[in-house]
């Protein structure tokens, strides 16, 4: 299992650049590391980034408070 963490510049969102950084961020991790699962984490409030790692097949396994915020868990097989 491998961590991925992946930020885009706030003023680069809902532009529909989502599932091509995505993507681009998971092809990568698959061509240097190849491993079985990829794991990150988001914050609960950041919907849009839920949906677009929903789709390309993330799920939900967890959670965690830091602080005031929650946090979700989203593992993907590859």
């Amino acid at each position: 299992m491998w961590d991925i963490g992946l930020g885009m510049k706030p003023e680069l969102t809902g532009q529909g650049f989502g599932q091509a950084f995505l993507k681009w961020g998971i092809d990568f991790a698959l061509q240097h590391y190849s491993p079985s699962q990829l794991r990150l984490s988001v914050a609960a409030f950041n919907q849009r980034a839920i949906r677009q790692y929903s789709k390309v097949g993330f799920r939900e396994v967890g959670s965690f408070q830091n602080k005031d915020v929650l946090f979700f868990v989203m593992t993907m097989e590859v």
